[in-house]
């Protein structure tokens, strides 16, 4: 596979190839525990039971306003 290489003034934050900054894999970790904490601080529930719809034209939920 052939990449193509950066334009010249291309941003790129944390540098690329043999000189890469080492604070990137950092950044990578603390994004993935950044992640962890809050999948785990949420939970899905079941929204299908506070849903009332109204019988129309068209099927609508009952508190739907704009």
């Amino acid at each position: 596979m052939v990449q193509n290489p950066p334009r010249p003034n291309t941003y790129m934050p944390f540098g690329n190839g043999v000189h890469s900054c080492p604070g990137s894999e950092l950044a990578k970790l603390e994004v993935l525990v950044l992640l962890h904490h809050l999948t785990l601080s949420y939970s899905l529930g079941d929204a299908c039971s506070q849903l009332a719809i109204v019988k129309s034209i068209c099927l609508q939920p009952l508190n739907l306003s704009f």
